[in-house]
């Protein structure tokens, strides 16, 4: 998902839509990678989002922390899959309703009682538990609610990959020219 969308998105909520403008403001500051030189080569590091999000939300998970994952997880450049426990609240329905209304369906969607759903998630896919106390993506310790890093909070839905990169180093010397050289001879 491109960042331009998430600005594209009209939410009713003010504060939800001011977290979503600043994560789709941060977005483009984690496409960033850093290359160190070592002795024989280098090493370079850069982010790419986890895949695909299934995102679980507990019955006490407050809906603006509920969405500003969602959006940090699609900023990332994830496929988001929501699942609820309980009837979300209106703030959380009205924010699904205009994610799914607005985002692309293999991109976004809510999972349901229906197979199909589920059985787009796909393998290799990561579970997101997010409750009243923090944010569990995949085996990673519980964090706590990011309210105020956009940039942290979707680097959180993405992973480092390194990469070690040998360089080898030739040298080209000029050699300064001589009576035997062949150039500026005279015929």
């Amino acid at each position: 998902m491109t960042s331009s969308a998430l600005l594209t998105l009209e939410l009713d909520n003010a504060r939800i839509a001011d977290a979503f403008r600043g994560i789709a403001e941060a977005a483009p500051g984690t496409a960033s990678g850093t290359v160190d030189y070592v002795p024989g080569g280098a090493v370079i590091e850069a982010r790419a989002p986890l895949g695909t999000i299934a995102i679980m939300c507990a019955p006490d998970a407050l809906s603006e922390d509920v969405a500003v994952n969602i959006a940090a997880a699609l900023a990332a450049g994830n496929r988001v899959a929501v699942g609820l426990i309980d009837a979300p609240d209106r703030v959380l329905t009205s924010v699904l309703a205009t994610l799914t209304g607005g985002l692309d369906h293999d991109e976004f969607w809510i999972l349901g009682s229906d197979r199909r759903s589920w059985q787009q998630l796909g393998f290799g896919y990561v579970i997101v538990a997010i409750s009243s106390a923090g944010v569990r993506v995949g085996e990673s310790p519980r964090q706590p609610h990011l309210r105020t890093a956009p940039l942290d909070l979707i680097r959180r839905y993405t992973r480092v990959h390194r990469f070690g990169v040998s360089i080898d180093t030739c040298v080209v010397s000029r050699l300064p020219a001589t009576e035997h050289s062949t150039k500026g001879t005279r015929s």
